[in-house]
Parts: C-alpha cells; sequence; structure tokens
C-alpha cells in the first residue's frame, strides 16, 4: 500500500447518516455528521472517534476552516455551533432564523456564508484565542432566489461568492467588506 493511501473498511459502519464528509486541512482526518454527532476518523491511525458532544436535531451540513483548526456544524432546528476541533470543545452557539443547507467558511476564515432559505446571509466571524467568548454578527443579507439555496461556496480570494437555488438558478454576488 502506497504511503498516502488508505483503506476505509467498515470504518462508517452503521452510523454513517448522509452529509459531507471533509478532510481536515494540515492533517490526515476525516470528519463527517453522524446523526445529531460528529465523528473523526484519523487516517493515520486507523482510529475512530466521536466528538463529546450532541445537536438538537441531525445534523444539515458542515464545514471546516482553512486552518483545520474549527469546525462549523448547523442542525435540522437550526442551531448553529462552531466547535474547536483540537480541544473538542463548542466555542459558540447561534440560533439561525431558517433552515440552512449549506455553509462555507471564507478563504481566511473570518467570515461565514450561510444558504438561509432563498437568502444568503453572510456573517463576520471573531475567535480570537484571547477570550472565551466568540464574536458573531450579520455583515450582509443577499436575496435573489425565488426558491431554497441548496449550495454555497466561496471564490479563492473570498471577493465573491456563488449560489445555487432549488429555482434552478445560480448566482453570484460580490462581497465586499463594511469600512467603519
Amino acid at each position: 500500500m502506497k504511503e498516502n493511501a488508505y483503506e476505509l473498511k467498515n470504518q462508517f459502519g452503521q452510523f454513517y447518516s448522509g452529509g459531507p464528509i471533509l478532510f481536515i486541512p494540515n492533517s490526515k482526518k476525516l470528519v463527517f455528521p453522524t446523526q445529531n454527532s460528529v465523528s473523526l476518523i484519523d487516517l493515520s491511525k486507523g482510529k475512530l472517534e466521536a466528538l463529546n458532544f450532541r445537536t438538537r436535531g441531525f445534523i444539515n451540513t458542515i464545514d471546516v476552516d482553512n486552518t483545520g483548526k474549527y469546525l462549523l456544524i448547523i442542525d435540522k432546528t437550526n442551531l448553529l455551533l462552531i466547535v474547536d476541533i483540537e480541544k473538542k470543545k463548542i466555542k459558540s452557539k447561534l440560533l439561525l432564523k431558517g433552515p440552512c443547507f449549506s455553509c462555507k467558511w471564507s478563504p481566511k476564515g473570518k467570515y461565514l456564508v450561510l444558504a438561509i432559505s432563498k437568502y444568503a446571509q453572510v456573517w463576520k466571524i471573531d475567535l480570537s484565542e484571547h477570550s472565551t467568548q466568540s464574536f458573531c454578527q450579520i455583515s450582509r443579507t443577499y436575496s435573489s432566489h425565488y426558491n431554497e439555496i441548496i449550495s454555497i461556496d466561496w471564490n479563492f480570494s473570498g471577493n465573491f461568492f456563488i449560489s445555487a437555488g432549488m429555482d434552478f438558478t445560480v448566482k453570484i454576488f460580490p462581497f465586499r467588506k463594511k469600512i467603519n
């Protein structure tokens, strides 16, 4: 077997409930939802572990930031959690106003874009290491879809994001940070 090849026989088992399976950047780990919790697979050790918290409902979507430090989780009860993967602790909780089917960290990790029903919302996130509290503030809401947004992603620079909706349209939105 090659050095970078991994065998995943019986790793997910009966617990995998669908949804995204993501690589954690700069590590040899996979993360995936298991009903109302999240599991990690260490590919180099072949070890499966569940994070020690539960959401209120089944998980809709997850995303890992580019540093591989934070995990974004949104469940079916519209609860958003930001989890520190290394410490395995919840850093922030937020209750959204509608169902979210897709989410994505910005390339620099300072913003989140969320597909909440038929709106795309950009949130400013401050996860400083020095404080125990995190800061989440809505930056802007975009509305031009006529039906629910099912997929959303940033471009490589974070100046634009793209959304695809159930109304069979794809929209590209410019994102300009507010200057205070």
